[in-house]
Parts: C-alpha cells; sequence; structure tokens
C-alpha cells in the first residue's frame, strides 16, 4: 500500500519539476548534463523557498523569481566586483561637503519621460561602476534639454581602466568613469555594444571619439 504522504510528496516534487521547466523555458536556459539539472533545480527550490518566506512576511516588498534564481553563490558573487576596491581619499574631488539649505520643493524623476533610463544587466562582469556612471550621464543629459540617448558602459569598462583607475570586470570607482569621460566622450550603445556580460572580461579599448556624444565638464563627491 501506497502511503498518502508518499503520494503527496510525489506530486509536490512533480508540481516543482513543471514549475522548474516553465522557469528553464523563458529563462532560455540550457543544462548540458543530468546532474547540473538536478543542482539548478535544487537552487531553484531554494530560492521558491526565500520568495514564499518573505511574501507570507508583512513587509512593505514582495519577493519573485528572476533569471538569477538557479544562480549558485560564486555566479552571483562574480556580479559583485566593488567589494575589493579601495577608496581613494586623496582625489581632489573626494571632500566637497554640502553647504546648501534643504529644499521644499523636489523632483521625482522617474515621473519625468525620459530621464530615467532602462534598467540594465551587467551579466557576468563586476561593472556595477560603469553602469552607475553611464547612466547618470544619460540623466544628465537628458535634464540639460536633449533627447534620451542610451550610452555605452563598455566604453568604460575596457578604457577607463588602469593600474591607479578603474578594473574593468574587477571591480572599479564610478568617478574614475567620469576622470575618463572629462577628456573622453561617451559612445553609444550602439556604437560601442556591451559584450562583458556575457563574456566576464573585458576586451580592447575601442573608443572613438567622432562617435561621442559627450563629454563629463566636473563632477563632485558629495
Amino acid at each position: 500500500m501506497i502511503s498518502g504522504a508518499f503520494v503527496e510528496q510525489a506530486f509536490a516534487s512533480h508540481i516543482a519539476a513543471v514549475n522548474f521547466m516553465q522557469y528553464a523555458a523563458l529563462h532560455n536556459k540550457v543544462y548540458e548534463t543530468t546532474e547540473e539539472f538536478m543542482q539548478r533545480l535544487s537552487l531553484f527550490n531554494a530560492s521558491l523557498e526565500k520568495i514564499e518566506e518573505q511574501n507570507s512576511s508583512n513587509s512593505t516588498w514582495t519577493a519573485g523569481l528572476n533569471h538569477m534564481s538557479d544562480w549558485t553563490n560564486a555566479e552571483y558573487d562574480s556580479l559583485l566586483g566593488l567589494k575589493n576596491m579601495d577608496v581613494d581619499v586623496t582625489r581632489e574631488d573626494a571632500i566637497w561637503p554640502f553647504r546648501g539649505v534643504p529644499n521644499a520643493d523636489s523632483v521625482d524623476w522617474r515621473t519625468k519621460a525620459g530621464v530615467v533610463t532602462p534598467v540594465k544587466d551587467q551579466g557576468q562582469c563586476g561593472s556595477c561602476w560603469a553602469f552607475s556612471a553611464t547612466e547618470a550621464v544619460e540623466s544628465a543629459y537628458v535634464i540639460a534639454g536633449n533627447e534620451q540617448v542610451i550610452m555605452a558602459p563598455q566604453e568604460l569598462v575596457d578604457c577607463a581602466k588602469g593600474m591607479f583607475s578603474s578594473h574593468g570586470c574587477s571591480g572599479g570607482w564610478y568617478y574614475y568613469a567620469y576622470k575618463w569621460l572629462k577628456n573622453k566622450k561617451t559612445m553609444t550603445e550602439a556604437d560601442y555594444p556591451y559584450t562583458s556580460g556575457a563574456a566576464g572580461k573585458e576586451t580592447k579599448c575601442a573608443y572613438d571619439e567622432a562617435k561621442g556624444v559627450t563629454n563629463v565638464s566636473s563632477y563632485k563627491q558629495v
């Protein structure tokens, strides 16, 4: 005789496998071996448990699945390139205290069409510094009265790096990106596509000033 508990467990396992297959299809996942499939299924189920725990709590936010829900800790950790970067406290812009006064008015730039550009995916490259710098310039460019232009973080990943600067996919700081853009122009994503997300490493600098859009005239650390 098969116990009810066994049937229930088997049914739950079947549902979990179906959910995982749907997830894999949605995100175009390909698993090379049975062992990898089972590992990813286990990671997926662990993510589901965390999501259900979060969403059953009395919280102001909810969680959901995304393309990283079957990742290992090592794969996720590869995105966090900033953790080993030292802060350069000798920079001329490093100390600039805010001396203004509170303003009664405020602007939520998300409500202004075109100012906040779409969210991007840095992929398997520690390039958060390049994306944050690029997107700040994108927004500043629109606020200055221009049409929205999606600019190229790959330019910064490949070119704004060095021993005393940022380190491509191994992490960096946004102010080194701005230092590069004081003398060079940011190119568009169309002219300098982002490839490091898949490759996990930089490529040879292919900066072309003729295709540049704008510089960073000045920057400060507040």
